[in-house]
């Protein structure tokens, strides 16, 4: 769906219950896929992607700006919902291995071999995040971008300046990583 198609469904939400049903069977597979990526927990995840379609009928959207990335825009409620969720259930962690998941991860807890935590641990943590979700993933340079909110361009130069540091740092410790 185009985001000139998306805004206007998003205008009609209110008085127009077929506008909110043409949304959520839209994006509600995507949206889901992507807080089952980013949290880890399939159940948790339908519930709050669930969330994210009751909160746009219960909100006054009349105030927002028009929406450039319809999907972006619905991981990133979806995003605030569970991290709102993990907050108010510190205790319980109700999204399991939320720590672990790619946003989050540490370079020492990923399961990878150990040349690549070495070589990976000489870059900023951003940087580190999308040479591994490229890599050893398999995620698009798109994708990336839209997981961590910022631009494909942006994306790309960080991972082709951290390829080359990282060329540098493995022919120097003589590690096999690139």
């Amino acid at each position: 769906m185009e985001a000139r198609e998306f805004n206007d469904l998003l205008n009609k939400v209110k008085y127009d219950r077929s506008a909110i049903t043409r949304i959520y069977e839209e994006y509600l597979p995507v949206v889901k896929l992507y807080l089952e990526r980013r949290f880890g927990n399939a159940i948790d995840a339908d519930d709050i992607a669930q969330e994210v379609f009751m909160k746009l009928m219960v909100t006054d959207l009349s105030n927002y700006e028009p929406v450039r990335s319809p999907s972006a825009w619905l991981f990133k409620i979806g995003e605030h919902l569970a991290l709102d969720v993990i907050k108010k259930n510190r205790n319980e962690y109700p999204l399991e291995n939320y720590e672990n998941s790619f946003c989050y991860f540490d370079v020492d807890d990923i399961l990878i071999a150990q040349d690549v935590k070495k070589a990976l641990s000489f870059l900023d943590k951003t940087t580190a995040q999308i040479i591994y979700l490229n890599k050893y993933e398999g995620y698009s340079f798109k994708d990336i971008a839209t997981m961590l909110s910022k631009s494909q361009v942006a994306v790309r130069v960080c991972a082709s300046r951290g390829y080359r540091k990282l060329k540098k740092i493995c022919n120097k410790n003589h590690l096999d990583f690139v």
